[in-house]
């Protein structure tokens, strides 16, 4: 296949890149410019800011023909570039955004399936480009914003996203957990040793975790490790709202929704992680015990059948003897908690 043909192609190529050691911090993009521009004057026109591409419908092939999802906006196409993550915590380039791969050392990836237009329906999420003179671009339109990127040297590295945003905790997690939310990623090339999960507290009394996806490298930062811990986290939800117009909880198992946990640094905020709020598991179940035939020749629990009175009652993927997947139930409590509508200055 020719460079350029497939658009999510670039996907790879970012993920290449990033773990190159570059003898000159500033040209983080730069020296990708050659691939960018391919794939910008290929057949989909991927166009990026600061390196982070704004990606066009994913195409399904069936049958030797080509299927595409529906049209997503501007929006929608560069919420899909700003959901990169860190294969291990790294930390910052100067020059360059937080919410931008090019802002940070190490190797990245795209980790959140968007495949099969599971971002058709976002409404609740409006982004601004700010300019060096103050001016505002609205992310609504790729003709005035192409013209906008014919002068690059006119934009900052600011943007104003208007989401719903809620606070979370996050601490060190108590063991490996799984990770399903990957995409084109071995899950085991994240390594889980000094891992840190957001942390829900259910009203059963059971506590769930998110992988969190951490950009920065702790342990050279001990204020961090203090700071993680201690305070409440704000998270800018990247993904289609699920509640309706009477409060109702709609389409909360797309897997479309993820959160960027941010910090403030100064009059703007910077991005410090990711995570998935459809990859969140339940730590040491509370459930009976499965029968024996529910374990793997490795011994690791891999679906759980509860009855009652010969009833079934609930079926969990589970992974190992202490995490499962979340019911229901327990996914609507997780959503039910304080959002608010706000806009971020993110830099």
């Amino acid at each position: 296949m020719r460079l350029g043909q497939n658009p999510w192609e670039i996907i790879r190529y970012i993920a290449d890149y990033s773990s190159r050691q570059l003898t000159f911090p500033s040209d983080a993009v730069n020296a990708f410019q050659g691939i960018l521009n391919i794939f910008g004057q290929a057949r989909y026109n991927v166009i990026h800011l600061f390196g982070v591409p704004l990606m066009p419908p994913y195409a399904e092939l069936r049958r030797g023909l080509s299927f595409e999802a529906r049209p997503w906006s501007v929006v929608q196409q560069f919420i899909i570039g700003l959901t990169w993550f860190h294969l291990t915590p790294s930390h910052r380039r100067d020059g360059f955004p937080s919410w931008s791969w090019a802002g940070w050392t190490g190797e990245v990836a795209q980790c959140f399936s968007f495949k099969k237009g599971t971002l058709a329906t976002i409404s609740s999420v409006s982004i601004e480009l700010e300019k060096v003179d103050g001016a505002l671009v609205p992310l609504t339109d790729a003709n005035s914003l192409t013209i906008v990127l014919t002068t690059p040297h006119s934009l900052c590295c600011t943007l104003r996203i208007s989401s719903m945003v809620s606070s979370f905790s996050i601490e060190p997690l108590p063991e490996p957990m799984p990770i399903d939310d990957l995409d084109r990623v071995d899950s085991e090339a994240i390594p889980q040793e000094n891992a840190w999960g957001v942390k829900f507290e259910l009203k059963s009394g059971l506590i769930a975790y998110s992988f969190f996806h951490l950009d920065k490298e702790v342990e050279k930062e001990k204020s961090l490790i203090r700071r993680l811990k201690e305070k409440k986290w704000v998270g800018i939800l990247l993904g289609n709202f699920p509640f309706g117009q009477e409060g109702e909880i709609l389409n909360y198992k797309m897997r479309s929704h993820n959160v960027v946990i941010i910090d403030e640094v100064g009059d703007h905020m910077e991005r410090i992680g990711i995570f998935n709020m459809n990859n969140i598991w339940a730590y040491k179940f509370l459930d009976p015990p499965p029968s024996s035939n529910a374990f793997d020749e490795d011994g690791a629990l891999r679906y759980i059948t509860v009855h009652t009175d010969g009833k079934f009652i609930k079926g969990y993927f589970a992974y190992g003897r202490t995490w499962r997947d979340l019911d229901d139930d327990e996914v609507k409590e997780v959503w039910n908690r304080p959002w608010r509508s706000e806009t971020i200055r993110l830099s």
